[in-house]
């Protein structure tokens, strides 16, 4: 099932429209303490350029209306030989991170590499992941949002995982929506970073986990209503999504200062090519 909607009907109907960035500020004012997710006001300035994140989930809708502009490389590993998101859960991630238009992303000018690794079921498969976590990695990914999950653990995912890991990359995995005591595969890893959900108040979901979870986030309510057609994207999914779109604006903007301190380092002379001998 498509969640698009008509342009005109969507503009129309999108008067209440989530401000994301507002909504993890407030967020922010609410809980204001580890593990919850911390919203800066210095990202305020940072749109994610110069990044690359890559969303493994049930694919995308390229066409969407709110991504219209958005710079996105997509591939399929589940054999369907389309990137086609028939459940809408990837396409409503994928907003998230760099909608273009009513509903503005967090990252909207990174590049997004979406690896389509869920099936038509959204059935998980172990070979798609690992697949997609090695493509994601050879395409440069700093960040990796895996909004999806497995009870059972995988050789083949976590050696995926390992490897992307020891390159630098930091990677997001939904801790899960199967009560307060099953933290999923691959969440449960070492030094992926296990997101759990909450109300836009900071108070955790009942029906999500709560044992070893490394971040808290919204996961209700993100979305706006008038587009929830298709999958639900409430939970963890969410959650996971805009952990990964913080830590995507917090590498943008560490790269920039990381450019000013080294450009402050330099002798004017560099510029100007003066001798500073007398």
């Amino acid at each position: 099932m498509s969640i698009t909607l008509p342009l005109a009907v969507m503009q129309q109907r999108l008067k209440n429209v989530t401000d994301l960035r507002q909504l993890l500020h407030d967020f922010t004012l609410a809980t204001n303490r580890s593990p919850f997710l911390y919203w800066d006001a210095a990202l305020e300035q940072e749109d994610g350029a110069g990044i690359r994140v890559a969303l493994l989930d049930s694919g995308v809708q390229l066409q969407h209306p709110l991504l219209k502009g958005a710079q996105i490389h997509a591939r399929d590993f589940t054999g369907s030989g389309s990137v086609f998101d028939r459940s809408g859960h990837g396409t409503k991630g994928a907003t998230l991170l760099v909608g273009q238009t009513d509903l503005r992303g967090l990252v909207p000018a990174c590049t997004l590499l979406v690896g389509k690794v869920l099936g038509g079921d959204r059935e998980t498969s172990a070979a798609a992941i690992a697949q997609g976590i090695r493509w994601a990695m050879a395409q440069g990914a700093q960040v990796i949002a895996l909004p999806l999950g497995r009870r059972q653990s995988s050789p083949l995912v976590k050696q995926a995982v390992h490897q992307a890991l020891t390159k630098g990359c930091k990677i997001f995995a939904a801790a899960g929506n199967y009560g307060v005591d099953v933290c999923l595969f691959p969440a449960r890893l070492p030094s992926v970073v296990a997101v759990s959900a909450t109300t836009l108040a900071g108070v955790p979901l009942s029906w999500c986990c709560q044992t070893q979870v490394d971040c808290y986030a919204p996961g209700q309510d993100v979305f706006p209503s008038d587009l929830a057609g298709g999958s639900s994207i409430n939970g963890s999914s969410a959650a996971t999504v805009l952990a990964a779109g913080v830590a995507a604006l917090r590498m943008a903007r560490e790269a920039k200062m990381r450019d000013v301190d080294w450009l402050s380092s330099l002798d004017q002379t560099q510029f100007t090519g003066a001798s500073s001998s007398k």
